[in-house]
């Protein structure tokens, strides 16, 4: 099966009324569990890597981002269940270009950290370069702060700031701060 457009996945669960869990991976061995948990239940899923994988101190390891796109586009596509394959959580629309240009058919901007029509420009901007592609861009506002940092009501994402920021960046998904808190 090709993969399948995050939007489709999103809304056959909305219809069904049923949740789609993101399962982060780390490498070849933990995304091909993940991929064999999704058929042994044959349900649908959102899998993939965490730009953190990428990382090398102030910079990004390009290379390495190209063989784990290629390698989980190959492992989703024979799947026979619906999978969205996303790079999650980067805020280098460079990276995102590249892991779409790859193989990655989903890719989450992190503008949370910018102001908000600074956020609402570079994710629009992403939008358009994920046309290119056929991809599916998640955003975020609001800040999700990590295990042992407090979580701030400051923080959390505003519904009215939220209905402006889907209408002028087109994503398909956003990711928001209710109290929820990244692992690591």
């Amino acid at each position: 099966m090709a993969l399948v457009p995050l939007r489709e996945i999103l809304e056959k669960a909305e219809k069904g009324n049923y949740a789609v869990g993101y399962f982060e991976s780390w490498d070849y061995g933990s995304l091909e569990a993940t991929v064999m948990a999704a058929e042994e239940v044959n349900f649908p899923i959102i899998a993939g890597f965490g730009a953190r994988t990428f990382s090398r101190r102030d910079e990004w390891d390009e290379r390495k981002l190209i063989c784990f796109a290629r390698m989980g586009k190959e492992l989703i596509e024979r799947s026979p269940v619906s999978i969205s394959f996303i790079l999650n959580e980067s805020s280098n629309p460079l990276m995102l270009k590249r892991a779409m240009e790859a193989g990655f058919n989903c890719v989450m901007f992190d503008g949370s950290h910018l102001p908000l029509e600074e956020n609402v420009k570079l994710t629009r901007e992403v939008v358009e370069e994920a046309k290119k592609w056929k991809a599916d861009v998640e955003g975020q506002l609001g800040n999700i702060p990590s295990l042992g940092e407090p979580v701030q009501k400051s923080d959390f994402t505003s519904p009215e700031e939220a209905k402006i920021f889907v209408a002028k960046t087109g994503i398909s998904a956003l990711a928001v701060s209710v109290g929820n808190i990244h692992m690591s």
